[in-house]
């Protein structure tokens, strides 16, 4: 006689990993559109068409500024003109930063585009479900991998760093402020790949291997998108046109949706649903306050 075995039921996804999957869907669209939306929110109001307060244009930078040219080897005053107007947006003018041509002397890069007070706070306001959710993520680890001291404190200070030089790197214009964007942007970077670097061995050494796989694999192609922006700087405009104008941005920003994409890529894998378990042990009480 022969016994039917059926196989262990998987739960369907949560209401929670879908919310956290939509809110990283929108920022990666919100990344990855900048180069179009900067330019078509640009050409729609660089001249201030409500002109409250006959403050008159947002963009006043003359295309004829002496040293003023693309990167690319575009002629700025042709692309301004295409676009009907005979300025340019300068720093923390416009809508968006400027995106005719790079002007930085190098290619477009995610900070240029963020170079106004709107794009910053559209950045602020997309990223921020994927920033909570990695909090939230850090209370599971807590409860269900259960680290020791020294590695929940660790992970605890990575994502306060990360948290701190997050807000700043979006504060520091990079047309403003270059070395001090730069690195708040690597210091931001840094805390995070140790985060989920700490995250990655937990979960290997408590045999959830599938998750520890997830973020090596992500973590492998940050590493080759970094290669890539550093060879973007060496490319010739003439042969890669689109390595030397977008590269930097593309790859730069690949890092960025990849990285905060984690949190919803090992909740799939891991089949999370909640953190809602029995956190009655003293040492429990900081991830039962990230609830």
């Amino acid at each position: 006689m022969s016994l039917d075995r059926k196989e262990p039921k998987k739960e369907p996804p949560s209401p929670r990993f879908w919310l956290v999957m939509f809110m990283w869907v929108l920022f990666a669209v919100y990344v990855y559109s900048l180069p179009w939306l900067a330019r078509k929110v640009n050409h729609n109001f660089w001249m201030n068409p409500n002109n409250r307060g006959n403050e008159g244009p947002l963009c006043t930078i003359s295309v004829e500024l002496p040293g003023l040219k693309c990167h690319n080897g575009l002629d700025v005053k042709a692309l301004a003109a295409e676009d009907g107007r005979e300025v340019i947006c300068g720093c923390t003018q416009g809508m968006f930063g400027e995106a005719l041509c790079p002007l930085y002397g190098q290619g477009f890069t995610l900070s240029q585009f963020l170079g106004s007070t709107t794009a910053h706070a559209t950045m602020v306001s997309f990223s921020m479900g994927p920033v909570l959710s990695t909090w939230w993520y850090l209370g599971w680890v807590v409860l269900e991998l259960k680290p020791n001291a020294f590695l929940m404190r660790l992970m605890f200070a990575c994502l306060c760093v990360f948290q701190t030089f997050w807000g700043l790197w979006l504060l520091m214009p990079f047309c403003l402020f270059v070395n001090i964007n730069v690195f708040d942007q690597r210091v931001c970077g840094g805390a995070l790949v140790m985060f989920w670097g700490v995250t990655a061995f937990l979960c290997w050494k408590e045999g959830r291997k599938g998750a520890a796989f997830v973020i090596m694999t992500v973590g492998v192609c940050c590493i080759c998108c970094l290669l890539l922006i550093i060879l973007s700087g060496y490319a010739d405009c003439r042969d890669s046109f689109w390595m030397c104008t977008y590269g930097p941005w593309f790859f730069e920003s690949s890092m960025l949706v990849m990285g905060f994409g984690l949190t919803p890529f090992v909740m799939w894998t891991d089949n999370i649903r909640s953190t809602r378990t029995a956190a009655s042990r003293p040492e429990d009480q900081m991830s039962a306050l990230l609830e």
